[in-house]
């Protein structure tokens, strides 16, 4: 579908090709929040706990994020969602391009 778009000059307008819904880029984020990691003791070196990490800021990423999606030129969808592996799953069968993962390592 061709539109009429705003042209260096007046008199020589400029038709730019909308995309269709299926050429938008689909960005999916996902958040590993929080992670567990397995801890060695001191006193007992070959025992390991299970303890929490720190939790990423994933609030400010969020923000940060759809600040930066705010910008762009171009139309984007954008999905946010906590990591697993069937949200993973869902994600590429719904045809994600970009996939930004944020956690720890």
């Amino acid at each position: 579908k061709l539109s009429d778009a705003r042209a260096v000059s007046d008199d020589a307008p400029a038709l730019v090709r909308e995309a269709s819904d299926e050429e938008v880029p689909h960005v999916a984020v996902l958040f590993s929040c929080p992670v567990v990691v397995d801890v060695a003791s001191l006193e007992r070196p070959r025992e390991t706990r299970r303890q929490a990490m720190n939790q990423i800021a994933y609030r400010a990423e969020y923000d940060r994020l759809l600040a930066t999606f705010a910008t762009a030129q171009r139309r984007i969808r954008v999905t946010f969602s906590f990591a697993s592996v069937s949200v993973l799953s869902e994600q590429l069968i719904l045809g994600c391009r970009v996939l930004h993962h944020s956690g720890h390592g």
